[in-house]
């Protein structure tokens, strides 16, 4: 499987691939907003009335500047607890990174008590690193960091205010990256979502069901795309709807033209990655199926259930792992490998035996409506094989457990 896309609370989705060439970024760092950061004043918490809920969301900020190489984004929310369960639920303060592609910065930790302001970064009280691997269970490393804090003198009635930023530096998508924003799950009293484009490029973007037609402007720092909802909060989809309704509440932006151009960055990487090398033991395995039979049906079968059957999956997101595949030889040597180096592993049998086949990205949960999103990798969350034998098209899934 891919890396999974990565999530900043419940309303930020990103898109991670290969690590910059910069030192690695174990630890946040703690600075003030960029100067391209809107900064915005918190809504005053209406008088009275009675809690609707056990917090309550009065900002949720998200702003993107996307640029050559990679997207930068500023996250700030202001979260009121209004009873003690509230503070439960927002009592651990935590946000999670990949230090191979992303560095994360520390810009404000706050409590708001009437007209006090309860700094809590002032008295040297820095986060906790912590590598949780929270999808082991799952056969899934991804070297993801947390970064966690328990603020200290939280109480019913306080206003928790935090801000972060990513650095995203991806060098697989540089200048073609992509963003996912989604409108909370809890209504939020103030939403604004803002992306910041380079000088004389065409943003690519849609919003789905609930979430408002952003404002588009040319400024000195190029296109932006602006959204500043009162009340928002994301749409329940319908019921027995088609998977392409099932995700309202969305606004997807895209510098990448057409999904030629993601396949012009992909197909590279599994072209070179399903060579053999000349002494791979990998040539034994196909000699077996030449000789056991010279149906070419028969042969793909073989190939499918060698790599379904003996070798298993693990997913490695770490070290260039998000969306690089590992070479097959290497995949076959660990005996294990993700949805990418078992993809990989089985072109590079099919290939071996003369039968036409490619990789293919997909999108297993909402694949239905792929020709109205803006083209970006994000996109997909899986890769299998398309297979070409006596003009019959086959789709062959490595990471299966057994095809016949």
């Amino acid at each position: 499987m891919f890396r999974s896309i990565a999530a900043i609370g419940t309303v930020l989705l990103a898109q991670g691939a290969l690590a910059a060439a910069q030192p690695r970024a174990d630890q946040p760092r703690y600075e003030p907003p960029p100067a391209w950061v809107k900064v915005l004043e918190i809504p005053k918490p209406a008088p009275g009335g009675e809690p609707v809920g056990s917090t309550h969301l009065l900002l949720e900020d998200v702003q993107d500047r996307f640029g050559p190489e990679g997207v930068d984004t500023y996250w700030e929310e202001a979260i009121r607890i209004e009873t003690p369960q509230g503070l439960a639920a927002v009592g651990n303060v935590a946000f999670d990174w990949n230090p191979d592609t992303e560095a994360l910065l520390i810009h404000r930790l706050r409590i708001l008590r009437g007209a006090q302001v309860v700094d809590l970064l002032a008295d040297g009280q820095k986060f906790i690193v912590l590598r949780r691997e929270n999808k082991l269970e799952y056969a899934m490393l991804d070297g993801t960091l947390t970064a966690a804090i328990e603020p200290e003198g939280l109480q019913v009635g306080d206003v928790l205010d935090f801000a972060v930023s990513y650095e995203a530096r991806d060098p697989l998508m540089r200048g073609r990256s992509g963003r996912i924003v989604v409108l909370p799950t809890a209504t939020a009293d103030r939403f604004v979502a803002r992306v910041l484009l380079p000088p004389g490029e065409t943003p690519h973007w849609r919003v789905t069901t609930g979430f408002d037609k952003p404002k588009v402007a040319a400024t000195a720092d190029g296109t932006e795309l602006t959204v500043d909802m009162k009340n928002a909060i994301r749409p329940t989809p319908p019921k027995n709807a088609p998977d392409r309704y099932m995700r309202p509440g969305r606004m997807e932006v895209s510098q990448v033209d057409d999904w030629s151009q993601v396949s012009a960055v992909m197909a590279p990487l599994y072209d070179k990655t399903a060579v053999l090398k000349p002494d791979s033991p990998l040539r034994q395995e196909v000699a077996k199926i030449k000789a056991a039979s010279a149906d070419p049906k028969v042969q793909a079968a073989a190939a499918l259930h060698l790599v379904q059957q003996q070798v298993r999956y693990l997913f490695l997101g770490m070290n260039n792992g998000g969306y690089v595949p590992a070479p097959a030889d290497l995949t076959w040597t660990r005996r294990f490998g993700d949805c990418k180096g078992k993809t990989v592993l089985l072109l590079a049998l099919l290939r071996e035996l003369g039968i036409d086949a490619e990789p293919a990205l997909v999108d297993t949960e909402y694949g239905d409506d792929m020709d109205r999103r803006p083209a970006m990798v994000a996109s997909f969350d899986h890769v299998m094989v398309r297979a070409t034998i006596d003009g019959k098209v086959y789709w062959l899934d490595g990471t299966r457990p057994a095809d016949r």
